[in-house]
């Protein structure tokens, strides 16, 4: 996701750069900063290079220790490689130095080492927003002076981080971070899955790579959520299989390209005849149906696709099932309206599931708990929801920030963590 500032810092002066974070993010700018900005698990080098791309604003804390930083000449050499403009925000009274002498020499300088510090990420925070919007530069607050005394130097240092620190968590206790606004899906982890006819296809593609989600919340807590998920693997027959009961049932095999894990799933085909009572499950009454799960003992699970739908393109398998079968969803009994997904079924004997969640209601978050409410997704009849693909898979939650920009859910169904999209 795109930020307006990355914060280029040593790891000696977090707190100040904190302070600066906090600040810039008070004001609805939207920061980059390690590590807080850095996946678990995703390339260090690669995640600072996407942040430097990503952002149109550079703010440099500059001090002894950002001028021998190796780390930071290499961001600041990347930042004036992609044309993104720098603010040296210099918190010792030093010059710089080497290969930092000369690619900031001629940049906007911002002097923050003589308290108050407030004043000075005031005064960032309006030079910042006059570039983001496009506006004249404020001027320089002053030229850059000769260097001070070391000991004059060290205690203005001192001084600094002291009130950046009170700055830094006085702000996160005045305004503490709230869950409305625009939120994505950054990192999902379910957990405790439904046992129904193609629940593991559906499992596959929630917890594979191909995942996507949005997530907000309006100022009257009312909320809209949705889940977007893909995967796709190989699909042979299986001829008869001896389904429960000694029923002998047709069946797919599905082996996923996340999973590597072959799933027999039994089927049936029927055609509706202009047999309206399949209408209360979505179904047109020229369509014709799969039935997942018959006999199975596992949930059933329809689909349904036009009549005329690639019929007779064989190849791998038989050309009746080649097309695009969709649900509402994959209707596992009973149906409910929160979740919807296709199927597609290729000729070539390769297949692609998509998974869809949508859902909108009343939100309840209050110190660290959360419980949403979705308008509809009852059973059919008014019967109860439960389970994943029955129900919301956040209706209740533990919730917590890391910053004021990430967002953590904990629910019975696993775990999404939100990055805010503003």
């Amino acid at each position: 996701m795109a930020h307006d500032v990355f914060i280029s810092h040593s790891s000696k002066d977090k707190p100040t750069a904190d302070a600066v974070c906090a600040v810039l993010e008070s004001k609805g700018i939207r920061c980059w900063i390690a590590p807080r900005d850095i996946l678990p698990g995703a390339d260090w080098g690669e995640s600072i290079i996407e942040g430097i791309r990503g952002s149109r604003v550079m703010v440099l804390v500059f001090s002894r220790n950002a001028n021998e930083s190796v780390q930071i000449k290499r961001e600041v050499e990347r930042a004036v490689h992609h044309g993104v403009a720098i603010i040296p925000l210099r918190i010792e009274d030093i010059l710089p130095t080497g290969a930092l002498e000369f690619s900031i020499s001629t940049a906007h300088w911002l002097d923050a080492f003589t308290p108050p510090m407030e004043r000075h990420l005031t005064y960032l925070a309006s030079t910042v927003e006059s570039i983001l919007q496009g506006k004249p530069r404020p001027l320089p607050q002053k030229t850059l002076p000769a260097g001070r005394p070391a000991w004059i130097n060290s205690a203005i240092g001192v001084g600094a981080v002291v009130v950046a620190l009170i700055l830094y968590f006085g702000l996160h206790l005045l305004f503490p971070p709230s869950v409305k606004g625009s939120w994505n899906l950054s990192q999902s982890q379910l957990t405790n899955l439904p046992n129904n006819a193609i629940s593991d296809l559906m499992t596959a593609a929630l917890t594979g790579p191909d995942i996507k989600g949005t997530l907000e919340v309006k100022s009257l807590n009312e909320y809209t959520a949705s889940i977007t998920a893909t995967d796709s693997g190989t699909v042979t027959q299986s001829g008869n299989v001896i389904a429960p009961g000694g029923i002998n049932s047709p069946g797919l095999t599905f082996t996923s390209n996340t999973t590597h894990k072959p799933v027999t799933i039994t089927y049936q085909m029927e055609d509706t005849n202009g047999n309206g009572a399949w209408s209360a499950f979505g179904v047109p009454v020229t369509d014709k149906m799969l039935i997942f799960g018959v006999n199975a003992g596992a949930g059933e699970a329809l689909v349904h696709k036009p009549a005329g739908d690639n019929a007779g393109a064989g190849g791998q398998i038989d050309g009746s099932l080649v097309g695009t079968w969709s649900g509402t969803p994959f209707n596992m009994n009973p149906p409910n309206a929160l979740w919807t997904g296709s199927l597609e079924l290729h000729a070539d004997g390769t297949y692609l599931i998509t998974v869809t969640h949508n859902e909108s209601g009343i939100l309840d978050a209050t110190n660290g708990n959360w419980s949403a409410k979705p308008s509809g997704g009852s059973g059919l009849s008014g019967l109860p929801a439960s389970g994943l693909f029955n129900s919301s898979p956040f209706s209740t939650a533990h919730y917590s920030f890391s910053g004021s920009s990430t967002l953590n859910l904990g629910t019975d169904n696993g775990n999404f963590t939100y990055k805010r999209g503003w």
